[in-house]
Formats: structure tokens, C-alpha cells, sequence
């Protein structure tokens, strides 16, 4: 009579000679045979077994294409950490003043306010390098397009207020223009192209502007209408109502783009829309209209760069809209692209241990809705109230060359809240957004 260890013995030889037979794995067969051992399948059972070989073959391959796919994921978040690393540096280093690093983002260092408790930026658009309309012109970083924000982080209000670039002013352009003044949008340019630093062109620049406005400008946005394009197209497009100061029009043109035409130069009219329309754009159309003032022959904006001006701010706000509707968590990509493209054609005198504290602010703004209907346009000539008019149709001062004391207090009224047109719920300078 054999004795308990022979009969397992011998069973597990059986279920050696039946594991051979069925082509399991090195890891299946000991499993099988440590079922076999514990008597959890009788090795003298053919169906059994082979009914143990068939799931664990499947179960197998299905642990293997789970590996195999957890594999591909790691892979692809390894080359995604790297690529979101090399990207958020690359854009701390090109975008952020003061050096630092990517450490710094998760500071909150606070904004600078003035004595009202607001934070003032000033936006600065330039064609730059990228423009193809202006590679061959003499000057392409003349900031075509000047705008203040002017925000109040507690109250979340803003008021916006566009610089009219053709304002003759002073300025550090002897060495490059023979001359120590002309328009606003030489400013910036003549200091970096005469071999000036970014940060020298920026403080002269914030110092101008704040003079002509009477406002302390803490933070100034320099960048070239690429960021435009590739902001607006990675966000998928933006929707911008068409607006035109003149009430019988019922279409804008500008034929200065229609050498843009996607089927070859001049073979449509590439800035051309039912005056109302909601038209989505992409990033070349927002562009183009962003810089439409009915020339060459067009019509729909007689009042030229002031017309311009009512659909940059238009633009401005339809990219916050836009922005507010994307997730970035569940689109890290879109996130990535975005810094990305930013990082290549934006420089700015923002801190980047100032970053957070941006970003708080923008969804503070962002989530309670309705942005347009909290952005305030001071427009410094209103053809509506011509009384509170402070510029000429050449955006020159009323007072006179170099007087800007009547702008100041156009400015000054509308920070301390005396404008009540400015703040009226239907009011005319509202609805122009």
C-alpha cells in the first residue's frame, strides 16, 4: 500500500506527463501542478485539465495585452512628461522676466496694484519676423495694436482701453529715426532694434503709456501676431460677432488681405462678413480682422484704426470665452500646445513665481460667466458722446501736441467710477462688446 506522499508523487507525475501534452507556459505549468499537488484538479481528469489549460491561455494573452498597453502608456507618458517639461521650461525661460524656473510656477507671488488696487497690463502686438504680409517692410516690430487692461483682482472688473498707435509722443528714437519723438508705435521698436534690451524697451514703453493715461503700468505683454494664429487655432476657433460704426452698412471689407485667398492670391475677398453675423474663426481669419480698417477700397469701418480697435477688444474677449470652455485637465495636450505656442511668440515682464496667482485670477474671472458683459471699453474717441472725446480722428489729443491731461482724467473718472454711461447695463460702450 503506497503511502500518502508516493500517491502525490505519482499523481504529479501523471500531471507532469499531461502538462507536456497541452504546451503551457513555464509559469502554467506550475501553476497546474501546484492545483494538481493541493488536489484542486485531478490530474486522471483529462477535460479538467485541459479546461484549466484553455482559461489560462486566454487569461494569459489577455495579461499580456494589459502589460502590453500599460507598457505604451507609461512610454507615452514618459515622452509626455519630458515634452511637457522641456515645453513649460522653454516657456519660463522665453515668456517670464527674471529667469527663475519651472519651481517657480508653484509660487503665488502677488500682482503689483497701484493705489486703487489695480493691476494695469499692457498688451503690445507687432507683425514680427513671422508676418508675410510685412517681411520686407523696413520696421516689422512697430506695435501695430497698444492695449491697457486694467483689472481689479477683489471686484474682478476690468476696464479696457486702447492706445491709439499713431499718438505722437516722445521718445528714445534719436539714434534710430533722427528724431526724439513720433507715433506711440515707434516707441518699443526703436529702442530693441537700435540694440536696447527687452527689459529697457519695455520700462521706456510702460513709462510713455502711463503718462499719456495717468496710470501706474505694472506689467507689459509684448507679442507677434503668430501667438494669434496658433492661440485661437488650438483652441479650436473662436466666434466673434461682426461690428461696423456705420449703421447703413451691411458688410465690412478690407481688400488689403484678399492676397491670403486659400485658393491663390486676390481670388476672393478674404475679410468680408454680413455686419451681425457670429462668424467662427480661425486663427488667420481673427487675425486678418483683427487688423481690418476698410482699406484699399474696402468699406464697413470708416473710422479706420478706431474701428480696429472694437474688434481687437472684440477678439480678446472671445478668446477668454473660448479659453473658459476648454478643460485642460482632460486636454493636457491642448494645455501644452498653448504654452507652447505662447512660449515662441509672447515675452512679458510677469514674474513666473507670479504665474498661479494669473491663473487664479483668470478663472476667478472666467467662472462666473459672462466675461464680455463684465469687460468695460473706454474708448478714448466716442463718436456716441462726442463730449467725452479726448482724442481727434487722428488719435491726436484735443488739447494739443503732447498735452494728455484731458486723457488722464477721462481715465481717472472711469477708474473711481464717474463715467455712469461706462457702467450702465445696456450702455452704448458695452454693447460695442
Amino acid at each position: 500500500m503506497c503511502s500518502k506522499n508516493e500517491t502525490i508523487n505519482s499523481k504529479s507525475k501523471e500531471g507532469r506527463e499531461m502538462v507536456e501534452e497541452l504546451g503551457l507556459s513555464r509559469r502554467g505549468k506550475k501553476k497546474l501542478l501546484k492545483l494538481i499537488k493541493n488536489k484542486k484538479i485531478n490530474p486522471k481528469d483529462t477535460d479538467e485539465v485541459k479546461g484549466f489549460a484553455k482559461k489560462f491561455k486566454r487569461r494569459s494573452w489577455i495579461r499580456r495585452i494589459v502589460l502590453c498597453v500599460i507598457g505604451v502608456i507609461l512610454v507615452l507618458a514618459g515622452v509626455f512628461a519630458v515634452r511637457s517639461w522641456v515645453v513649460v521650461s522653454g516657456a519660463v525661460d522665453g515668456v517670464f522676466a527674471g529667469g527663475g524656473g519651472v519651481l517657480d510656477l508653484v509660487r503665488r507671488d502677488p500682482l503689483q496694484k497701484d493705489e486703487n488696487g489695480r493691476t494695469n497690463v499692457l498688451f503690445l502686438g507687432a507683425a514680427g519676423e513671422h508676418d508675410d504680409e510685412h517681411r520686407d517692410h523696413p520696421s516689422p516690430g512697430l506695435t501695430s495694436s497698444m492695449m491697457v487692461l486694467s483689472f481689479h483682482e477683489e471686484t474682478s472688473e476690468l476696464i479696457m482701453i486702447s492706445v491709439p498707435r499713431d499718438m505722437e509722443v516722445r521718445h528714445e528714437c534719436d539714434g534710430w529715426l533722427g528724431t526724439t519723438w513720433g507715433k506711440f508705435n515707434q516707441t518699443f521698436p526703436c529702442i530693441e532694434e537700435a540694440g536696447g534690451t527687452f527689459e529697457r524697451a519695455a520700462e521706456v514703453t510702460k513709462t510713455s503709456v502711463g503718462d499719456v493715461l495717468g496710470l501706474e503700468v505694472h506689467y507689459l505683454v509684448h507679442m507677434d501676431f503668430r501667438v494669434l494664429i496658433d492661440v485661437v487655432d488650438t483652441l479650436g476657433g473662436i466666434d466673434v460677432e461682426i461690428w461696423s460704426s456705420d449703421p447703413l452698412a451691411t458688410t465690412i471689407m478690407d481688400r488689403n488681405f484678399d492676397w491670403m485667398c486659400p485658393a491663390g492670391p486676390y481670388t476672393c475677398h478674404f475679410v468680408h462678413w454680413p455686419v451681425g453675423e457670429v462668424a467662427h474663426l480661425d486663427g488667420t481669419h481673427a487675425l486678418a480682422l483683427s487688423r481690418a480698417r476698410g482699406a484699399a477700397g474696402g468699406w464697413g469701418l470708416p473710422r479706420a484704426n478706431f474701428d480696429r480697435e472694437v474688434h481687437q477688444q472684440r477678439i480678446f474677449v472671445a478668446v477668454g470665452e473660448r479659453a473658459q470652455d476648454v478643460n485642460f485637465f482632460v486636454n493636457p495636450g491642448t494645455a501644452l500646445d498653448l504654452i507652447e505656442a505662447m512660449g515662441a511668440h509672447i515675452r512679458t515682464t510677469f514674474r513666473a513665481s507670479e504665474f498661479r496667482t494669473l491663473v487664479e485670477l483668470a478663472q476667478s474671472v472666467t467662472s462666473e460667466g459672462d466675461v464680455a458683459g463684465r469687460v468695460r471699453s473706454l474708448p478714448l474717441l466716442n463718436y456716441d458722446q462726442p463730449e467725452y472725446s479726448v482724442v481727434d480722428g487722428a488719435g491726436q489729443p484735443l488739447l494739443g501736441q503732447f498735452n494728455f491731461s484731458g486723457i488722464r482724467e477721462l481715465v481717472r473718472m472711469a477708474i473711481m467710477g464717474e463715467l455712469e454711461w461706462l457702467d450702465e447695463e445696456n450702455g452704448d460702450v458695452e454693447e460695442l462688446l
